[in-house]
Formats: C-alpha cells, structure tokens, sequence
C-alpha cells in the first residue's frame, strides 16, 4: 500500500508542470492588460499572475507552485457563484457633472454579486457599454472567478480568498439607463465618454461609502469600449481607481 502511495505522488509531480501548462493555455484567453503604477510586476498575486510573471521574467515556478496553480485555478474556475441571478438595483445618478448649476439627476441601473464579499475585501466593477446591461455578466463572466480567486500571503505559503465585491453598472442611454425620455440632439449631448467616467467616479463614492473604506482597492473591468473607459478611469481618476483592467 505504501509503495503505492509513492508512486502516485510521483505521477503527480512529474505530470503537474503539464497540468499547468494546460490550464495557462485554457486560461490565456483571459490574458487582459493591467494598468498599475508598477507595469513591471502585478499589483496583487494572484496564483495566476504570478505563473504568468515569472514565466515572461524567466523564472519558471517550482514543481510545488506548479501544484497549487493547477488546483487553485481548477477550484475557482469551476465553483458555482450562485444559482439566481441578482435583481437590479437603481442609483440616483448626476445628469451634467460638469455644471454644478443643473442639479438634475436620473436612476441609473447596476447589479450586485456580494456572494464572496467580505469586509475589507477589494471591489470589482465592470462597466456597461454600448448596449443593455444583463445581470449575467456579475455571475458568469471571469470576473467573478477573479472575485474567489486565491492569492499567496507574501511571507507565508498560505492560501487566502480575495473575497471580492463586483458591481456591474450600465452605460447611460443603454438598456433602461435613461437620463432623459428621448434621443434628441438636445439629450445626446450628454452622451460621452466624459460623462461616462464622472458617471463611474460619483457611482464609486457613493458605493465606497455604503461597501467599502478609504483602504478598499477599486479594480475597474471592461472590453472593447468599456475597456478603454476602464483604462480612461485610471488615467483620469487615479485617486479612485486602483486598477484598470481592459481588453
């Protein structure tokens, strides 16, 4: 019996830089841009960021890191987010950010997933484009396999979940985001991208106060456009967008 035990741990070590190999294959299409302070090194480790790091700086992981990437991504890309989707949610939203002299304002729809919420844990919110927003997106994307994934504590070889709060917001004039009741010329004008990412920073505030604290990271989603609103909203609002991630 012993000796079988021996051998099956050897089978596992010597065919785990496989598994991980494959997984990184599978997982690559997921490959999105970080925009941080620091290009050089991701901001948090991550099982996966850490893989890719150190392959692309020539310093292929050890056998054992090889096991726990496998098992952890295998773990978080296949647990279940929830069974239901979640409801709509309404947020009073500004019309004009840039004239403090209109104080009109219009509900704008957003979706929350707080399924692997903890206090203290860091927010992710994918931002709505050109289209109707679907609650989907907060449940079944790979943003939410980002909100459980694992990270490695920095001095200790210990696993911790991320323990993430995804929001997802909708685009103005998409879907049932209404700031005015038509489409006029007259409505349009506030339709830009301007708009968009004071839309995103007043939203922030206001979920910051509600979820988060001064110390909650804010890691911004998005793809095609919303991926260049995300990397704007780093850009341009520093202060309260901890990371951009677009593609």
């Amino acid at each position: 019996m012993k000796s079988v035990l021996v051998h099956c741990v050897l089978v596992v070590l010597l065919l785990s830089p496989l598994f991980a190999e494959a997984v990184r294959f599978t997982h690559g299409r997921y490959r999105n841009v970080l925009i941080s302070s620091d290009l050089s090194k991701p901001s948090r480790w991550s099982f996966k960021s850490r893989f890719e790091w150190e392959i692309q700086t020539a310093r292929p992981p050890a056998v054992d890191r090889y096991i726990r990437f496998w098992i952890c991504s295998y773990w978080a890309a296949h647990a279940s987010s929830r069974t239901t989707l979640p409801p709509a949610q309404w947020f009073t939203q500004v019309l004009d950010h840039f004239t403090p002299s209109d104080v009109r304002t219009w509900q704008q729809r957003f979706f929350v997933n707080d399924t692997f919420y903890k206090p203290g844990g860091p927010i992710f919110i994918y931002i709505g484009g050109e289209g109707p927003l679907a609650a989907h997106v907060v449940v079944d994307l790979q943003i939410a396999v980002y909100a459980q994934q694992f990270s490695t504590l920095k001095w200790f070889n210990i696993l911790t979940f991320i323990d993430a709060l995804i929001l997802a917001l909708e685009h103005r004039f998409y879907g049932q985001s209404a700031p005015l009741p038509d489409l006029s010329v007259e409505s349009l004008q506030y339709l830009n991208a301007q708009q968009a990412l004071a839309d995103l920073a007043y939203f922030r505030n206001a979920m910051n106060q509600k979820y988060g604290t001064d110390t909650t990271k804010w890691i911004c989603f998005g793809g095609s456009y919303p991926g260049s609103l995300s990397a704007w909203f780093r850009i341009k609002y520093p202060h309260v967008c901890d990371s951009g991630i677009g593609k």
